[in-house]
């Protein structure tokens, strides 16, 4: 298969679509050839029939003629599918859904009449499988590629009860037809152009136009990444689905199942049209090139649509008691974004890192919730292009991106400071105290709700447009201060002890040490 693929670039055809039209004019000739009598077709004749047969669908073969007899010979044996999947592969330029997740949903076909996969080209592993699908059974595959949906065409050329498709999932859809089982992969965060309508990224528009679809006793199987489990954008559509729909299962998937194409959560959802008084909560970890299931739980709908969002590794974790108190106390909350401005620091490449007169603060200078001073890189730039960057008096930074949660208050110095891009600078209002904001966020219960921010699998990556959603405690500025004067006096004792038991461990070791001279 690789010597097939760099024969294609060997001919310049580098785009993965121009390839996979190559195939779809190899399995043009190929039919036509069926019924010849030639068992041997020299360059001239196979040149002949691409021009005839090819050209005005496909266009001009773009290289000499002796090269496509070079790829007629090498790819007419493969299956299509087969070989687009192999080249897909190689080129890297889209994904393909996996098939460890194939493997978990294809489970629940056998039972269903009305099958719709949408955007065929990334679900190759599965249209294999669906070839032979009965001929009770009716399959429909949508593409917006006019170069998948020829191949798609050929490839279920003699399948009259499967239908093709050119159509995008993210507008409205064509068809009144509803299907019992829906699978799809959308792209994750993409804006589409020509959607006016609403301000839904692409993982929304999909999953809002979808779930028109599902029948009476059907089901959509769709891949989520985790911003639509708890951003505010998608609240009232999460509603409505908790309403109208049936949220049956929500799986988190396992770091490594995208084969690091992203670094976002994702998550396999499956809502149905049948009322369920329970929603299962599954965690998924790749082991082997299969999805084992590592952790399962049956919930009450009520218990789990609590909180407002679906954010189910808490309830996996069993944090959800800290939550809940939290919730259900008294005290008046405010989303972060009424009472600070919050804003993510200015990226710095590293050649940019020269001696200069502005200072960067990192992730890497804040130990224990302080920030240490001594050693912040710098850069040169002219303090008016890095001024809305610049920190200020009482700004709270968190990181937002590492292994851990790091939370500091920012000291004024006596030259500028600014914040990388790996930190999220919030800069309280009125109503707020910066101190006490920094006490809360480092808190065990502050720290719990930063991380249901939490996009990344493996690092942390906390969106600042999230974060902004984050609920913080408004006490009284007389409470506020007495948490702040309280932290800081038993801390400052904190210190002063700890500093003052090293002090004397250090000269008992050494008065121990002094032995062996």
């Amino acid at each position: 298969m690789k010597s097939i693929y760099e024969t294609f670039i060997q001919i310049q055809i580098n785009d993965i679509y121009d390839m996979i039209k190559e195939i779809i004019r190899v399995q043009i000739i190929k039919n036509e050839l069926k019924n010849t009598k030639n068992k041997e077709i020299d360059e001239k004749m196979l040149y002949e029939i691409l021009k005839i047969k090819t050209e005005n669908e496909l266009g001009i073969f773009p290289a000499d003629r002796s090269y496509f007899k070079i790829i007629y010979e090498k790819t007419k044996s493969f299956d299509p599918l087969d070989l687009s999947i192999e080249l897909i592969k190689e080129s890297k330029e889209f994904f393909l859904t996996p098939k460890p997740i194939i493997e978990i949903i294809k489970q629940d076909l056998a039972d269903k009449k009305t099958i719709l996969i949408t955007e065929g080209e990334k679900q190759l592993y599965l249209l294999k499988e669906l070839k032979m699908v009965k001929s009770n059974k009716k399959l429909t595959i949508t593409t917006e590629n006019k170069i998948f949906q020829k191949l798609f065409e050929i490839f279920f050329s003699e399948k009259e009860n499967i239908k093709i498709r050119k159509e995008s999932i993210y507008e409205k859809l064509k068809s009144n037809e509803k299907y019992d089982y829906i699978f799809s992969t959308p792209h994750f965060g993409m804006k589409i152009k020509n959607n006016t309508s609403s301000n839904f990224s692409s993982e929304g528009l999909a999953l809002d136009n979808l779930k028109n679809k599902i029948s009476k006793n059907g089901n959509l199987y769709i891949i989520l990444p985790i911003v639509i489990n708890f951003s505010n954008k998608y609240k009232e559509l999460r509603k409505e689905i908790e309403d109208r729909f049936s949220l049956k299962e929500i799986s988190v998937l396992g770091n490594k199942t995208f084969n690091n194409i992203t670094g976002i959560k994702t998550y396999l959802l499956n809502i149905s049209n049948e009322k369920n008084n329970d929603i299962i909560l599954n965690e998924y970890q790749l082991e082997e090139d299969e999805l084992k299931k590592i952790k399962s739980l049956k919930l009450n709908n009520e218990k789990f649509y609590y909180f407002n969002d679906w954010k189910i590794e808490y309830f996996l974790k069993d944090e959800t008691t800290e939550l809940k108190e939290y919730n259900e106390s008294s005290l008046k909350k405010e989303k972060l974004d009424n009472v600070a401005e919050v804003f993510r620091g200015k990226s710095i490449l590293k050649k940019d890192i020269i001696k200069g007169n502005v200072h960067i603060l990192n992730i890497a200078d804040i130990e224990n919730n302080e920030i240490d001073y001594s050693n912040l890189n710098t850069t040169d730039e002219e303090e008016r292009k890095i001024k809305k960057y610049e920190l200020d008096e009482n700004d709270v930074v968190v990181s937002c991106r590492g292994t851990t949660i790091k939370t500091a208050i920012f000291k004024k110095q006596n030259y500028p400071v600014i914040a990388s891009a790996n930190l999220i600078v919030i800069r309280p209002k009125k109503q707020i105290l910066g101190q006490y904001l920094k006490i809360f966020l480092e808190s065990p219960i502050g720290k719990t709700l930063i991380k249901t921010f939490q996009r990344g699998t493996v690092l942390m990556n906390i969106n600042v447009n999230d974060i902004k959603e984050l609920e913080i405690p408004l006490l009284s500025k007389k409470e506020q201060k007495e948490i702040i004067d309280k932290y800081i006096k038993n801390k400052d004792e904190y210190k002063k002890i700890i500093s003052e038991a090293e002090e004397k461990w250090n000269k008992t070791k050494k008065d121990l040490y002094s032995k062996f001279i």
